[in-house]
């Protein structure tokens, strides 16, 4: 079982280093450099593991694949993936 952590101030060392400013003196562009870098995070993963499915799918169902080869199309088509 995964837990989840809290980890707005994990960031906080790279956030000084990257801009010279202390987080807590500037908490309104520490709140958006932490949210950029998070979001660029789970897009790299999300990223690899669309990547990781993809190359699993020899092994499915021929099926499976073609409603998979949908879905994902579709998803690109919408700009969700």
């Amino acid at each position: 079982m995964h837990t989840i952590q809290n980890n707005f101030n994990n960031l906080k060392d790279d956030f000084k280093k990257d801009t010279g400013k202390n987080a807590d003196d500037n908490i309104e562009l520490y709140i958006a450099y932490f949210n950029a870098r998070m979001t660029d995070r789970i897009m790299q993963t999300n990223h690899i593991m669309v990547n990781e499915l993809a190359n699993g799918l020899h092994i499915l169902p021929d099926a499976i694949v073609r409603r998979m080869a949908e879905m994902i199309t579709a998803l690109k088509k919408d700009g969700k993936l």
